[in-house]
């Protein structure tokens, strides 16, 4: 929750004198003669606490060579088991006034209390690939997770009855999406000797992010709406 500094719902504007034609412009107006904008004072100030919880795992593993080649994986994930954003006492003040009704009910203050899977938490994330090599080839499979969240700003047209305080809200689905790449690094006596060509596909299954009532209709700082991308990278060694 932010606020301005000035606890105004209007910024601090600094301006220039008025000169004889702005004050010929208002001349009738019964408005005093403003000046040029010269500059907009808008700081915001941070009036809750935060505090969050959860775990980060990291695996790194290289099979062992039984005759196949060389494989690696790798595996990282995060798991958010809380959110919480409580008011300081700037923004309890906020808060107090709506509730006592010094300021009007349509004045909301939100973003309070528990807020995991609300918005842009959601609880699993997480990334993984495994890569194999032999010789002169390299492939490599690479995948992302990001969990389900709600999203508060749309909700059902006939309500529910659910202990899930978030029931009533639009769930954005889980967002699941693949990398692939073929490499090949020649070894021969002649002008190809340490070339290499790789061939790779990003959002390998062309997944379109989930639906979700944001700008350009999903979770931009969670998703993407890059769809299937191919990359063919050549490179000389000399």
């Amino acid at each position: 929750m932010l606020r301005r500094l000035n606890g105004s719902t209007n910024p601090n504007v600094i301006r220039a004198a008025p000169t004889q034609d702005d004050i010929d412009l208002f001349t009738g107006t019964n408005l005093a003669p403003a000046g040029e904008i010269i500059q907009v004072l808008d700081p915001y100030l941070n009036l809750d606490s935060r505090i969050s919880e959860g775990w980060d795992f990291g695996l790194f593993y290289q099979v062992p060579d039984f005759g196949l080649g060389d494989f690696r994986l790798r595996f990282n994930a995060a798991r958010l088991n809380s959110f919480v954003q409580n008011a300081g006492p700037d923004g309890q003040e906020l808060v107090d006034a709506v509730t006592s009704g010094v300021l009007p009910t349509d004045v909301t203050v939100g973003g309070l209390g528990e807020l995991l899977e609300i918005e842009g938490r959601p609880k699993w994330r997480f990334s993984g690939s495994i890569n194999w090599e032999s010789g002169p080839v390299e492939v490599g499979l690479f995948t992302q997770y990001v969990g389900e969240v709600w999203d508060t700003s749309v909700t059902r047209d006939n309500l529910i009855v659910t202990d899930d305080p978030n029931g009533n809200f639009y769930r954005v689905d889980e967002f699941l999406t693949f990398n692939a790449s073929i490499a090949y690094t020649f070894d021969t006596d002649n002008a190809l000797d340490g070339t290499r060509i790789r061939l790779a596909v990003n959002n390998l299954f062309d997944e379109d992010p989930p639906l979700a009532d944001e700008t350009y209709g999903y979770f931009s700082e969670l998703h993407s709406a890059r769809g299937r991308v191919f990359h063919i990278e050549l490179r000389k060694r000399f």
